[in-house]
């Protein structure tokens, strides 16, 4: 009975103590002691790095105060030492995301970009690499890697100005690689006869009589254009509609839809009839609204885009297989500084995550990478 009596008693006092508000965990007054125990957060390293989800607080008068999260650009970039090896760092990139080997490849001419420019639509459609060469020559970069990726057979884009008959037969008898080359009388010829060999080669029955325009002067709109027509022949279940130079009348199709304004592609009564024409009051604005239509128009949700030189077309030409690989964007820069109408959409795009640099610090300065890990949003 008297051990009862002294559990009763100690319970007591120690239930008074507490009440009475004196400190636990072995607390004084003037120096507390912690508890023994850790707490551990929850907060992964995504939650650190924020998003654009709102933190709240309580500020001093009670109210919650609500402060956006700071949330940056993924910036990373992509080049070599010169266009040639720029095609095949984006192509080894496209390696890491292919499920199996490259046997085939598209070899177009680095010199200039009306070739080039469907090439790079055709290496997105075959899901196979794109690779840029010298006029007369194969660079060493190249030869390297049709070696590494096993090619077999290549598809030569552009007629004999563009890739001489010598550096064709070098390819097939030194690299006992088979060719076939894809040309017509002039830029417009030759991208139907790819247009052709692309719905040839996906065994794609019959071929409609639409097709999408651009100014065949420049390269800009049609770069910005490449994988938005790709991601809307995605859905296309008869032919790959054509995207094709607006240098003379093309009276036996109808455009449906024009890249560039009326400067780059003039009003005639062929081009009227089109049902959509995207452009901007210069080609920086151009590519813009041809970003926003990926959601307005074709209702798909993209987090990348790929940021190429307004300047200078050579590295640029190796982007659009990429941009169609990721559903990416392709966007315009200045050289030295991010374009202004460029940083403010991607200041205002919360959607855009990612941002792919294709070319070296001579098309796409350090300066320009720099302002765009300073966005914030």
């Amino acid at each position: 009975m008297k051990l009862k009596k002294k559990a009763v008693v100690s319970v007591a006092m120690c239930l008074s103590l507490i009440l009475v508000g004196q400190p636990v965990y072995g607390e004084t007054n003037n120096n507390p002691a912690k508890p023994t125990t850790d707490i551990v957060s929850s907060q992964t390293s995504e939650d650190k790095q924020g998003s654009i989800d709102d933190k709240q607080e309580a500020g001093q008068d009670g109210k919650v105060v609500t402060d956006k999260v700071i949330n940056k650009l993924n910036v990373s970039r992509i080049s070599g030492k010169d266009r040639y090896e720029t095609s095949v760092k984006v192509s080894d990139e496209l390696q890491k995301m292919s499920s199996g080997l490259f046997y085939h490849a598209v070899v177009a001419s680095g010199d200039s970009f009306p070739d080039a420019l469907t090439a790079g639509t055709m290496a997105a459609e075959l899901e196979i690499p794109l690779l840029l060469t010298k006029s007369n020559k194969l660079p060493d970069s190249v030869n390297k890697a049709m070696k590494n990726y096993i090619i077999q057979n290549i598809y030569l884009v552009g007629g004999k100005n563009s890739i001489v008959d010598t550096m064709e037969a070098s390819i097939r008898d030194t690299l006992a690689i088979k060719t076939k080359r894809l040309a017509g009388v002039d830029r417009v010829d030759t991208a139907f006869a790819v247009y052709n060999e692309i719905n040839y080669s996906k065994k794609i029955i019959g071929y409609g009589n639409t097709a999408a325009v651009y100014s065949g002067k420049s390269y800009t709109d049609a770069l910005a254009a490449a994988p938005y027509m790709y991601q809307m022949n995605r859905d296309q279940k008869k032919y790959i509609k054509p995207l094709v130079p607006y240098i003379k009348a093309l009276n036996y199709l109808n455009i449906d839809t024009i890249f560039g304004g009326v400067s780059s592609v003039a009003d005639t009564p062929a081009t009227k009839l089109a049902s959509r024409r995207f452009s901007g009051s210069n080609r920086y604005k151009t590519a813009i609204e041809i970003a926003k239509a990926y959601k307005d128009v074709l209702n798909r949700d993209i987090d990348t885009v790929i940021l190429v030189s307004a300047d200078s077309f050579p590295d640029a030409l190796s982007a659009t297989p990429l941009a169609c690989k990721k559903n990416a964007a392709i966007l315009l820069t200045n050289k030295n500084r991010l374009n202004k109408y460029t940083a403010a959409y991607l200041k205002e795009a919360n959607n855009i995550k990612n941002v792919i640099i294709v070319g070296g610090q001579g098309a796409v300065s350090a300066e320009v990478e720099k302002q765009l890990g300073d966005i914030e949003r």
